[in-house]
């Protein structure tokens, strides 16, 4: 199957559009497609130390195990030549006398494999995740510690105020009022509380809100119209930013067209591109 994006497309989320057609193809699995790389026999010891006779098998894609199971079949072939009506006996020939018998790949045919005795087998499949969705790809991770200053219950919050500005931008959204979330200026109108549970984070908070900005302002000083969220102590207004977008974060911010070798960069853009990067703590 072959994808191709024509010059000019742009993206949803707004941005200029290609500058030019790109093209890209992927091969979709066929009816014969499926092919079997290598065949290896091999012995291992079990967990007992027993040795355990084992046919690897290399498959040209990945295969569910059920199928491998149902459509492959072993067989141990007879220790003496079998005379087929391809292949006659040659009561002179030392070769065919040879016990056991050096089969080559082409001398197997149907008279042979009646000769053969079939294997029973078990299925060991390749070691794999159950799902890629539920595969531990980085195990460094590991939840905050009970007394650190920033502790689960504190992100679960955060998570929460992040969950409530989704809404109020997925709204604006359907009122063709927002095209993307960075395209929002975010103010979260929040008691004591969460002024003080937020403002932790600083100018990051607009990193855990992907807004352009996230700004906290008293609750006491929202519109008289602006609805209640989810969260306890909080109310969220978002708007349209005046700013224009850095074309490289897509963040709009005001310092944009104010850097001369990079006049559509954002600060932080240039930073991380030509000097020491951006300092990020949190988020």
């Amino acid at each position: 199957v072959t994808l191709t994006l024509a010059e000019g497309a742009k993206s949803r989320l707004e941005g200029p559009g290609r500058a030019g057609e790109a093209t890209s193809s992927v091969a979709m699995p066929s009816l014969y497609s499926v092919a079997i790389d290598s065949v290896e026999a091999t012995v291992v010891d079990d967990a007992n130390g027993e040795p355990k006779q084992l046919v690897v098998l290399s498959f040209n894609d990945t295969l569910k195990d059920r199928d491998i199971a149902s459509q492959v079949k072993l067989w141990l072939l007879p220790e003496a030549f079998v005379p087929s009506p391809q292949r006659k006996a040659d009561p002179d020939s030392d070769y065919q006398k040879t016990v056991p018998y050096p089969w080559s790949e082409g001398e197997v045919d149907a008279a042979t494999l009646k000769a053969a005795t079939p294997l029973r087998f078990e299925l060991l499949p390749g070691e794999r995740p159950e799902s890629v969705f539920l595969t531990t790809w980085y195990d460094g991770l590991f939840p905050p510690a009970d007394d650190a200053d920033m502790d689960l219950a504190f992100w679960e919050q955060v998570q929460a105020v992040k969950q409530a500005v989704n809404k109020a931008i997925e709204e604006a959204r359907n009122r063709k009022e927002l095209r993307a979330n960075l395209a929002a200026d975010a103010t979260l109108y929040v008691d004591e509380r969460l002024a003080g549970l937020l403002g932790r984070l600083g100018d990051e908070l607009r990193f855990v809100t992907i807004t352009s900005t996230a700004t906290l302002a008293p609750l006491a000083d929202a519109p008289a119209e602006l609805p209640d969220s989810a969260v306890a102590g909080l109310k969220v207004q978002v708007a349209p930013s005046p700013h224009d977008k850095c074309v490289r974060c897509w963040h709009h911010r005001p310092d944009i067209g104010t850097h001369p070798e990079h006049p559509e960069l954002c600060g932080r853009c240039v930073t991380n591109l030509e000097g020491d990067g951006e300092e990020r703590h949190y988020a």
